[in-house]
């Protein structure tokens, strides 16, 4: 199976940091442990409280399980060991993942310095959200020597910030 930044990328994805190639093009069952903080408005709050979203939280234990799954990969993202899982998949150049009954289409962006995935559209349980209502998403992946550096953003339209996660990873 081809890792799904891989397939959205094409020989793009080359040219990323180290750090960064090696989490998202390894095919097998992985996982990155790190740190990371968790801040946003009141709607960063309550999607925690349903399990949609982190909790706010400052410097914590942070991890990452990749498995092999479904035509991509199955994500558990643990936030000072609190679970928030996904399904990262590949769709004509795209980047696509899935939480809960959410889907994000992302476009990445590569260039010398890392990866920027830029939230295009997004659907609930299959139906398009309206682009005029919906919330911008930003994620940057960096690379500082080793680490694996992220920075994912969800910003209101009027753009303020609804909700970030920042923070590192280092292959466990």
């Amino acid at each position: 199976m081809i890792p799904p930044f891989v397939a959205a990328m094409g020989e793009a994805f080359d040219a990323l940091p180290e750090p960064i190639r090696t989490l998202h093009g390894d095919s097998g069952p992985r996982r990155w442990t790190g740190r990371v903080t968790v801040t946003g408005a009141r709607l960063a709050g309550l999607l925690g409280r349903i399990g949609l979203a982190p909790r706010r939280m400052t410097d914590v234990p942070f991890s990452v399980v990749i498995v092999p799954w479904a035509n991509g990969e199955r994500w558990t993202r643990l936030f000072d060991g609190r679970p928030l899982r996904s399904h990262v998949f590949a769709r004509a150049g795209r980047l696509m993942e899935r939480a809960g009954p959410v889907t994000f289409e992302m476009m990445p962006e590569s260039g010398p310095e890392g990866l920027d995935l830029t939230v295009r559209r997004f659907s609930i349980l299959t139906l398009p959200f309206p682009q005029a209502l919906s919330p911008r998403g930003e994620v940057r992946l960096r690379a500082d020597g080793g680490r694996y550096l992220f920075d994912v953003a969800a910003l209101a339209r009027s753009g303020g910030l609804q909700l970030r996660y920042a923070g590192w990873l280092e292959r466990a």
